[in-house]
């Protein structure tokens, strides 16, 4: 997600790790005069920046999943949506901020075996936050939470138990969902 007011930006998520298997945390959203940070899906854009660059790759004999964050727009402001585990985040376009990436479905039997998960997906990435006008992006599948508008209203956090990512905000980002090994 992308589009924090001021100069200011998110924060990356924390690092999980299993055995030898480490899952790097998401990117950041991008504050007005920066890029969406780098992360294990990577935050999205803001004001006419770029959204960051998935760096995931494989960990631990492990399959890595995450992508790129959407470019967001300026005049108006426009956050482009974080990258998903299974999906690049969109970038805005016009008056409209960009949705989050998809996450992953791959593990839908377990999800559905243990409740978690949101329609057996995982790791959806949050929607871009926007300025007063426009339409605010759509968290992707897998829990990633919607971006908002109105200074001082966060965005929609990302569900939990989904480790799906927080919509972007006029003021502040919503918090991460919580992640389940």
């Amino acid at each position: 997600m992308g589009y924090i007011t001021g100069n200011g930006n998110g924060s990356n998520g924390n690092n999980s790790v299993f055995d030898t298997i480490t899952a790097n945390g998401g990117g950041f959203g991008a504050g007005l005069s920066s890029n969406g940070g780098a992360g294990g899906s990577a935050g999205g854009g803001s004001n006419g920046t770029s959204g960051g660059t998935a760096n995931q790759g494989s960990s631990g004999g492990a399959t890595g999943y995450g992508f790129n964050g959407g470019s967001g727009l300026n005049a108006p402001t426009m956050g482009g949506g974080g990258g998903g585990a299974g999906a690049v985040g969109v970038n805005a376009v016009g008056t409209v901020a960009g949705n989050g990436g998809a996450g992953k479905n791959t593990w839908s039997d377990w999800a559905t075996a243990t409740s978690t998960g949101v329609s057996g997906f995982y790791a959806g990435g949050g929607g871009g936050g926007r300025d007063n006008t426009g339409t605010s992006g759509n968290g992707g599948s897998g829990g990633g939470g919607a971006g908002t508008t109105g200074t001082g209203t966060p965005g929609v956090a990302g569900t939990a138990n989904t480790g799906g990512g927080a919509g972007g905000g006029q003021g502040t980002g919503g918090a991460g969902g919580s992640g389940i090994v």
